[in-house]
């Protein structure tokens, strides 16, 4: 199901825009069928090798997008996924389903 209000947001952000996502080969193909084309890019774990809250998952993204971990930003709905990535230097936000508040971190960090 996708979150239209979100969907919305995401398309009117003018920062390039990434998705990183723990999917298996079957789902990551439906999510870059559904939505793909409002990302820049889009990392899967079954392509990266490792999930998130892996360091390493993090890692990857910084390295093929060529970005310090400071320019990234991370919107997760799981807390474990979050604090990892604020741990490698991301700013991140739990997202609870409070759009309003994504809206005014997003804005924060634009």
């Amino acid at each position: 199901c996708i979150n239209e209000e979100i969907l919305e947001l995401i398309k009117n952000l003018q920062q390039p825009k990434y998705l990183g996502t723990n999917q298996d080969a079957y789902r990551s193909a439906h999510i870059k069928e559904l939505v793909g084309r409002h990302f820049d890019q889009i990392f899967t774990s079954c392509e990266i090798g490792s999930v998130k809250p892996e360091p390493e998952f993090y890692q990857y993204i910084e390295d093929q997008l060529q970005l310090a971990p400071s320019q990234l930003i991370l919107i997760d709905d799981s807390q474990s996924n979050v604090t990892a990535a604020k741990e490698k230097g991301w700013n991140a936000y739990h997202f609870t389903g409070n759009v309003a508040a994504l809206k005014q971190f997003l804005l924060k960090n634009e």
